[in-house]
């Protein structure tokens, strides 16, 4: 799988496993995370939740964006 599969599978693994896991030096892939972040390549990473495990379950959730409204 290469570095970006890796990455994304998990968003919290370290400059050194990544690297030993891509073949890489850590500095070279600490340089190259920093980079792709600096370029927006990486836009963010996200945490995913399980609403149900606390006792808390959710039929929907909904994100609504307006570019522009006009009445």
């Amino acid at each position: 799988m290469p570095a970006g599969g890796r990455l994304r599978a998990d968003g919290r693994i370290t400059d050194a496993a990544l690297a030993a896991r891509v073949g890489i030096a850590e500095s070279t892939c600490a340089h190259r995370v920093r980079a792709l972040r600096e370029a927006g390549v990486i836009a963010g990473f996200h945490a995913q939740l399980d609403l149900a495990a606390p006792g808390l379950p959710i039929q929907a959730l909904i994100k609504v964006r307006l570019g522009s409204h006009q009445a």
